[in-house]
């Protein structure tokens, strides 16, 4: 079992890029959504929310309080 969490980069059958973010408890908390052909392009993906993150609001649409 990973001792922290991390994002993997894999490559499917039909050789499209794809990112998920493993948990230390090796659940998959959050996923590309979509596969690229383009390497790269899943790699800009993946750093672009590492970085921005923190700066994403959060709304609960709930109504609970």
């Amino acid at each position: 079992m990973a001792s922290q969490a991390e994002f993997k980069v894999r490559k499917d059958k039909d050789g499209k890029y794809s990112w998920h973010l493993q948990a230390a408890n090796n659940r998959i908390v959050c996923w590309s959504g979509q596969g690229y052909h383009n390497k790269q392009d899943c790699m800009n993906e993946l750093y672009w929310i590492k970085e921005n993150a923190a700066a994403i609001p959060v709304y609960d649409y709930t109504g609970e309080r």
